[in-house]
């Protein structure tokens, strides 16, 4: 449906009520932990982090059972959003950056229309970047840098529409990625402030830990298996054994991507958007890797 009411769906009270109950979770956790740590930043960051969480849960919910449309706009904006901090990242021109924003916005609509468009429209933007690098004489590096700003964002984030609407996918399918993604996020978290450990990649991101690494997995395999039992998905075993691993691997090495983006441009946030996570490309650098990985995964599971 292109557009609906998210209360009258029927995923909504079971949904709600799951999310509901992992937030409460959350936030307990996020009390007991301000008790028992000493570390200043560290307490006010917990803090942030759940009031983020908060606000992203309601409104991917509501975009999600709001129909097609809503969530598609919020595909975008959130694409749009990320877009703008990679141009801030990587210093686009303004004319790049133009390209590279109208493309994030435009990207998830031509994915309704139909997924292979995707790939053309990712040519289009090519040839735009390549004719305005090569008009301004701009190093071939800097031209590598702004196509690779098509894929990062928009294309990827593209993915997440074309999960919606595949018959592999659809919306307790996205909803119980989107939830796995997050608590394999927040597990990682807590796995490696707690357990630390060997390095998982210090040259990349000194706060990666394999520690941090198995609570990625832990938290992927909890999430999905929670979400698709309160959205009535039905998950073939193999799906269910394979989709969270596809989800805790795909998220790190999202991360990584993002940490070695910002370090080879030296930031340290993408930017302040997310109290407690730094900016949007902070929080979906991860989801980016993760939701394309899925959809070719379920497409070749399930035949479709």
């Amino acid at each position: 449906m292109w557009i609906s009411n998210p209360l009258a769906n029927s995923l909504f009270v079971p949904l709600a009520s799951t999310l509901s109950g992992l937030l409460s979770v959350g936030l307990f956790g996020v009390l007991a932990g301000r008790r028992f740590t000493r570390d200043l930043d560290l307490k006010k960051q917990l803090l942030l982090r759940w009031f983020s969480w908060f606000t992203i849960t309601v409104v991917s919910l509501a975009c999600t059972l709001s129909g097609l449309i809503p969530f598609t706009l919020l595909v975008a904006l959130v694409g749009v959003a990320g877009t703008f901090e990679y141009c801030r990242i990587t210093k686009q021109s303004k004319e790049a950056e133009i390209v590279l924003l109208l493309f994030a916005f435009v990207l998830p609509f031509v994915t309704v229309l139909r997924t292979t468009f995707l790939t053309p429209a990712v040519f289009l933007g090519f040839i735009l970047l390549a004719g305005i690098a090569m008009s301004k004489a701009e190093k071939f590096d800097h031209l590598a840098i702004s196509v690779l700003g098509i894929f990062y964002v928009p294309f990827l984030a593209g993915h997440m529409v074309a999960l919606f609407q595949s018959p592999a996918g659809g919306v307790g399918m996205v909803l119980s990625v989107i939830a796995s993604s997050a608590i394999a996020n927040i597990m990682a978290f807590v796995f490696g402030k707690t357990l630390k450990g060997p390095k998982l990649a210090s040259s990349l991101s000194p706060n990666k830990t394999w520690s941090g690494a198995a609570g990625s997995v832990f938290g992927a395999y909890a999430g999905f298996a929670l979400m698709t039992m309160s959205s009535g998905v039905h998950v073939a075993p193999l799906v269910l054994a394979m989709i969270p691993l596809v989800v805790a691997v795909a998220g790190i090495f999202g991360d990584l991507f993002e940490s070695s983006l910002k370090r080879y441009f030296e930031m340290k946030d993408a930017g302040t958007w997310l109290p407690g996570f730094g900016g949007v490309l902070d929080r979906i650098d991860g989801l980016l890797f993760v939701v394309p990985s899925v959809y070719y995964v379920l497409r070749l599971l399930q035949g479709v």
